[in-house]
């Protein structure tokens, strides 16, 4: 059999937060004109009813708190209010970019991740950002430890029961 093409050793990148629904808000770009980009994890945008490649996303700024929100399924959201979404997940525009900075006090030099938490404002599904920091992330690891620890503990004690049913079945031979 004679098989065309270049072999490729495509390595899948794994999610970094495959269970919670996350927004990443890339670093400011040092280009002037480049995109100020966005990416939603699978998880958000299956969450969210995001097709990608047809749907647009838009944000909402309420009472202090920036929200985005599948824009697809809302009628009445002005067209320069909604951002496409790629075929990737992204989306760019540099007013939401700087106004979502501005709002929340961020650190722009600096990739930026969002857990979405979900929130329903007047029929409409809402994901809130709230941003994910090293001690949110050290939380997310410490459950990881805990689940292991469990399964140390869970091993130790069937091992210890073991013992016990041995020594019982060896005092009700004598």
């Amino acid at each position: 059999m004679i098989t065309f093409g270049v072999p490729s050793k495509v390595v899948r990148k794994q999610e970094k937060y495959p269970d919670m629904d996350v927004l990443t808000m890339n670093a400011k770009p040092e280009v002037k004109g480049a995109a100020h980009k966005f990416k939603l994890n699978k998880k958000a945008i299956e969450t969210y009813g995001f097709i990608p490649g047809e749907s647009t996303v838009s944000v909402a700024f309420i009472d202090n708190k920036v929200y985005i929100c599948n824009s697809t399924l809302i009628p009445g959201v002005e067209d320069k209010d909604k951002y496409n979404l790629t075929l990737e997940g992204t989306f760019s525009n540099a007013k939401a970019f700087n106004a979502i900075a501005e709002a929340l006090n961020l650190d722009t030099s600096v990739e930026n991740e969002f857990r979405l938490a979900i929130v329903l404002k007047a029929d409409i599904t809402l994901g809130k950002l709230d941003l994910i920091t090293e001690s949110t992330d050290d939380e997310h690891q410490c459950c990881g430890n805990f689940e292991g620890l469990n399964n140390e503990m869970s091993n130790e004690l069937e091992s210890a029961l073991t013992n016990v049913i041995d020594t019982i079945e060896q005092q009700q031979q004598f």
